[in-house]
């Protein structure tokens, strides 16, 4: 490695040669997922020693998910926060715009369980945890997918979408054609069960290594832990994406949306629940209204009978509030929307509702104004 060019004022600075990194152990475990690795920047008396960076990655350099390190006073603290495989770089500038010297240390970590990535974030293309066989690489730290006509996919397992979940991602896209392209979305892997959430075309005017965004809609919200898997039969690269973090406090929440539902009688559907009959239950988890209170309660639903009632069940830091919800209908055959006076209802919220005896109601939606 020659001299770097001089940045410190003087012609005979002396530019770091070499970062030796030491450690105990290059596995960690649950009961030992964290570890000290020293340093030292070589020579001792390089002008640059002190301006030492330090990232986990995986073999391919991208930031990973499974461990994060910090600089303390007694060296840099690595803790694993997932099975696999990572590695800690160690990088010096040597007073340029880009690296001279890196060193890294291999780790592996066992028995921690998965871990989650956060798909509301930007999500590299290269950081997919399984693909077909020819899939490849791409520029940018993206991912590739095979010329020809032919089947490629790649699958991110582990992302955390949260109980809100969503079904509208961004993809960032370069696809070197003037023809459009296809694009699927399958919940799993095709050759697995996994479920087609949508296929659409891409048309964009190339730029040459360009990436352009793209936002599609997927036939579903995608909820807690899953896997995301690109398909395509045309190539084009993908460099990465992101999916929309929606705010359910006062957006329509299908009574499919429950975190549970339990009862006598139910029929569970794509997005609502019909024949809700004595006792029934749904939970729709934790709803924060600190920053803004509702006023009224929107409730989407049929019934043959003409009164059904429903409670609205809150539980926060100050206990249980139940509101009672009368829902007259005159319309069996049709979908119709009644609105419920609240007040007082503030903070951190678990919502659910409950159907008393006699009822038989078909709920779609709710959603507070």
């Amino acid at each position: 490695m020659g001299f770097a060019p001089a940045e410190c004022g003087r012609t005979d600075e002396i530019p770091v040669r070499k970062i030796e990194l030491y450690t105990d152990t290059l596995t960690l475990d649950k009961d030992n997922p964290e570890i000290t690795v020293k340093y030292k920047a070589l020579p001792a008396n390089s002008d640059y020693a002190e301006n030492i960076e330090f990232r986990v990655t995986n073999e391919k350099g991208i930031t990973s998910n499974l461990a994060e390190c910090d600089v303390t006073a007694d060296g840099v603290r690595v803790k694993a926060k997932g099975d696999g495989s990572f590695w800690l770089r160690a990088m010096c500038k040597n007073g340029t715009d880009r690296y001279h010297i890196i060193s890294v240390l291999k780790f592996t970590a066992r028995g921690l369980g998965s871990a989650l990535t956060d798909p509301y974030q930007f999500v590299i293309g290269g950081l997919f945890t399984r693909a077909s066989d020819n899939v490849s690489s791409g520029m940018k730290k993206g991912v590739g997918f095979a010329m020809g006509r032919v089947t490629s996919w790649a699958a991110y397992d582990n992302l955390d979408f949260g109980s809100a979940g969503s079904d509208t991602v961004t993809v960032q896209i370069w696809a070197n054609t003037l023809d459009p392209v296809k694009i699927s979305f399958y919940d799993g892997i095709p050759d697995e069960s996994g479920k087609l959430l949508g296929t659409f075309s891409y048309h964009k005017e190339p730029e040459w290594m360009i990436f352009k965004p793209e936002t599609f809609k997927l036939s579903r919200k995608l909820k807690g832990i899953e896997t995301l898997c690109i398909l395509t039969e045309d190539g084009f690269q993908v460099g990465g994406f992101n999916f929309e973090k929606e705010s359910r406090e006062f957006a329509v929440n299908n009574a499919t949306d429950a975190d549970n539902i339990y009862g006598d009688k139910f029929t569970k559907g794509e997005k609502c629940v019909t024949e809700i009959g004595n006792n029934v239950m749904l939970d729709f988890g934790e709803f924060d209204f600190s920053k803004k209170q509702p006023s009224r309660l929107v409730i989407s639903g049929k019934s043959p009978l003409s009164l059904n009632s429903i409670h609205l069940i809150l539980n926060g830091s100050e206990g249980e509030n139940r509101i009672l919800c009368e829902f007259r209908t005159d319309d069996s055959e049709n979908y119709a929307q009644k609105s419920f006076d609240i007040s007082g209802i503030s903070g951190k919220q678990k919502v659910s509702f409950a159907f008393l005896p006699g009822s038989n109601f078909d709920f779609e939606y709710f959603r507070f104004e």
